[in-house]
């Protein structure tokens, strides 16, 4: 019995292994390597050459958490409320409710800077450096702490596009460089005004690519949630057929 749940387990931990590798194929070859204006891999009917521009040369709203005297202790984290982003919350790519704490609408009403929208990007910018999130709508109108900064694109880029980008290798190496300090690692919210955005003009082919990949990751999550009930499921049977 055991032996036959394991063998489950290992075929989903074979195929959630092999969507990630490739997304990471994906990520290497749908966007322009380093000096270039044309991806590898591109959809049919698009031949334009990509553009490239700096992050502040786009215009777009950039904010943090940083809310100085004004930020919330620790007898001021809920249990319920308005959600208050953390790092922890952010895992592949995409925000999570696991260990989610709160703030009172009343401080959250005052700590206006990390307020968030739909469609936002969310990078972070202490500890561990660059990891992203796109916000859906669950955390419509949540707050960020310190450790995060939020991007929010205009109407010439589709948000979708510009959370993958941010993602692949390039990106994240550009990301990384610009981080300070050795025992606490920081990346300055001024330095994001530096991060090399290359994209497709058209932006009937950002929301293309785009889609591609949030398919991909919705497809990785479900392969993740499928393993962990597996897991749990022997957990649970281990529990109660020992004695």
């Amino acid at each position: 019995f055991f032996t036959s749940l394991d063998k489950l387990i290992t075929l989903h931990q074979r195929k959630l292994k092999k969507l990630k590798e490739t997304k990471s194929a994906y990520l290497s070859e749908m966007f322009p390597k380093e000096g270039k204006k044309y991806p590898q891999r591109r959809f049919a009917s698009f031949t334009d050459p990509w553009e490239q521009r700096k992050l502040g040369e786009l215009n777009f709203t950039i904010s943090d958490g940083n809310y100085g005297e004004l930020y919330p202790k620790s007898n001021e984290l809920l249990s319920e409320g308005v959600p208050f982003i953390r790092v922890n919350n952010i895992i592949n790519g995409y925000l999570v409710h696991k260990d989610l704490v709160y703030i009172s609408p009343k401080l959250h009403a005052v700590l206006k800077s990390g307020h968030l929208k739909e469609d936002d990007i969310l990078i972070t910018t202490r500890g561990e450096i660059g990891k992203i999130a796109l916000v859906d709508n669950r955390f419509e109108d949540a707050n960020i702490n310190a450790q995060i900064c939020l991007i929010r694109t205009d109407n010439k880029m589709e948000s979708r596009y510009l959370h993958q980008y941010l993602q692949t290798d390039f990106s994240q190496k550009e990301i990384i460089s610009f981080q300070t300090g050795s025992a606490l690692k920081q990346l300055p919210k001024n330095r994001l005004d530096d991060i090399t955005i290359v994209y497709p003009i058209q932006k009937e082919e950002q929301v293309k690519v785009g889609a591609f990949f949030e398919k991909l990751d919705n497809l990785i999550t479900l392969h993740q949630h499928k393993l962990e009930k597996l897991k749990n499921i022997k957990k649970a049977y281990l529990n109660e057929m020992f004695v």
